[in-house]
């Protein structure tokens, strides 16, 4: 019986300093695990609501390369304005109108490609014309004609400014010719 007591009084002894610790210890590390689990739970639910992801990501980078892309196009407006400008001077031909066109779409094209169109009206009469054209493929930006429409200007009629021919200009068989110019900037 001193045996049996004897063997109780250690049982009991190695449970208050062993197993208590270690079940204080397992409480401990379940409610963690239950905690880690929670957020685990709550990262996944966030995952699924965002259905894919990488492309969500990419659609946020295409945004800002395009306003990054937007910036520099801007930018390169008024040089493309002044070199159809000067392109048309040195043929004899007057720019009634020049002005980009914002409501071209341009689809298709990939993520930091911009095409940028402008609207040009000239005054000219059909070599000056033929020569203009001619000389928009030897510009240092390629340019596509999207639209090309030619009225001729009835004699004694001036064109839409009011003025008249200028000294080297033809009064008779002068054009009134409307071009819609595209080119794509990266």
């Amino acid at each position: 019986m001193i045996f049996g007591g004897t063997f109780l009084a250690l049982v009991l002894i190695a449970y208050l300093v062993i197993g208590r610790p270690i079940q204080k210890y397992s409480r401990s590390v379940q409610k963690d695990f239950a905690l880690k689990q929670a957020k685990v739970r709550e990262a996944q639910e966030l995952v699924r609501a965002v259905p894919n992801p990488e492309a969500a990501i990419d659609a946020i980078r295409g945004r800002v390369n395009e306003t990054q892309d937007l910036g520099s196009v801007k930018k390169q407006i008024p040089k493309l304005m002044q070199l159809l400008s000067s392109t048309a001077a040195e043929r004899k031909v007057r720019v009634e109108s020049l002005r980009p066109r914002d409501d071209i779409q341009s689809e298709g094209l990939p993520s930091g490609i911009n095409r940028v169109s402008m609207e040009m009206v000239i005054i000219c009469g059909y070599q000056e014309m033929a020569q203009f054209i001619d000389a928009l493929k030897s510009l240092p930006v390629v340019l596509s004609v999207d639209l090309l429409t030619v009225q001729r200007i009835p004699e004694g009629q001036f064109a839409a400014d009011g003025k008249p021919p200028g000294k080297d200009e033809e009064p008779a068989g002068q054009l009134q010719v409307t071009l819609v110019l595209s080119t794509i900037f990266g």
